[in-house]
């Protein structure tokens, strides 16, 4: 497929000129991938995510100093939005150690008393005799007692 040479570029992800929601998560996604629309979504609720600017009945766009803003907030936050981000951050780590420890609760080999559990003791299989018998000796067990 030739694209015409009077067409427009072809959307590229990421582009700085592409005002939508979808553009701005894209944008500010991290080293995991775009910003999801559900945080986006999580952010706006929570009054920490950027302005929108509606156009029309059903379409808003982020404007570059709209977006500007929002990076500048998110780079020197206030106090109750680094309360609130700790406040995720810390979250976050304790349902991964709950996670962590239901894992292990489940494993048979983990040690709940500070130490390493043991392997029990392998039980040892006897020689089983007719009954009415008993145990014959070698001559070579046998030691003479001197009189």
């Amino acid at each position: 497929m030739t694209r015409r040479p009077d067409s427009p570029a072809p959307w590229v992800p990421g582009n700085p000129n592409d005002r939508s929601i979808q553009g701005f998560c894209i944008r500010h996604g991290g080293a995991r991938g775009p910003l999801s629309r559900t945080k986006f979504y999580e952010l706006q609720n929570l009054g920490l995510g950027p302005r929108l600017t509606p156009i029309g009945m059903h379409q808003v766009i982020i404007t570059a100093a709209d977006e500007e803003a929002w990076d500048r907030e998110r780079a020197e936050p206030t106090t109750t939005e680094g309360k609130l981000f700790a406040k995720e951050a810390a979250e976050r780590r304790r349902q991964r150690a709950l996670g962590a420890v239901a894992v292990a609760l489940r494993n048979p080999n983990f040690a709940r008393g500070g130490h390493k559990r043991r392997a029990a003791p392998k039980k040892r299989r006897t020689a089983t005799r007719p009954r009415g018998t008993t145990r014959r000796t070698r001559s070579s067990d046998v030691t003479e007692v001197a009189t």
